[in-house]
């Protein structure tokens, strides 16, 4: 009986270790038709899954500017260029603004008057200032000045001969009888002045005054102005 029980334990035992181990599957191999389409499926996959890139449109080149070549002047003698003219600027003189009322004064280059008086006691007016017909408002005041030469054979002492209002407009301010500031030699010159002022009604007015040696006017000096309305 021992034998037959070591048999049926071996038999037991090699059919528990075929139950227990793997089963090898045999898959069957791909025809040469199927190998050929896997390949193209694959590289039909990898061609789809390659990312796309949108083209960017490329600058197109801007036109090179052709360098000109300037004009070849023959510069020899009577060859030049003619030469542009250009236009000169107009000038146009500026504009003198007014005088003020009080200052309508106009000076003369001096210009020796005509001889009064005799070869003695003689004079010339040199200047006068202000010239004759000036206009002035009323009550305007003004210095009048005469540039006098003496030309007689005698000097004229300051003490002897003297200024002295004679007929006409009393324009003046302050006196109608002045000795002379200095003695005059012959041939030497004086300046003569005197304040005045303008009268109150408009017109034409003219004042005569006058060197005098004694009682004897040898030398007569006038000065006429306009006196208009405000």
């Amino acid at each position: 009986m021992k034998p037959y029980r070591l048999i049926l334990n071996a038999l037991f035992f090699i059919f528990l270790l075929t139950a227990c181990a793997p089963v090898a599957v045999v898959l069957p191999q791909p025809t040469p038709t199927q190998k050929i389409d896997r390949i193209a499926m694959s590289v039909a996959a990898t061609v789809f899954a390659v990312p796309t890139f949108t083209l960017i449109p490329t600058r197109t080149a801007l036109p090179t500017r052709t360098p000109t070549t300037p004009p070849n002047f023959d510069l020899t003698p009577g060859n030049q260029p003619p030469t542009p003219i250009l236009p000169t600027a107009l000038v146009v003189p500026s504009q003198v603004p007014p005088t003020q009322r009080s200052e309508i004064i106009a000076t003369l280059t001096p210009i020796p008057g005509p001889m009064q008086g005799n070869s003695q006691y003689g004079c010339s007016i040199l200047s006068q200032r202000p010239t004759d017909w000036n206009k002035f408002y009323p009550l305007d005041t003004f210095d009048a000045k005469w540039q006098v030469r003496n030309l007689g054979s005698n000097d004229w002492p300051a003490d002897n001969v003297n200024f002295i209002f004679v007929s006409g407009a009393a324009l003046h301010q302050y006196g109608s009888r002045f000795d002379l500031s200095k003695d005059v030699v012959s041939g030497g010159s004086i300046e003569l002045t005197l304040d005045m002022m303008a009268p109150k009604e408009p017109g034409n007015y003219t004042a005569v005054w006058g060197l005098a040696y004694g009682k004897s006017v040898f030398c007569q000096i006038t000065i006429s102005i306009i006196v208009q309305k405000k």
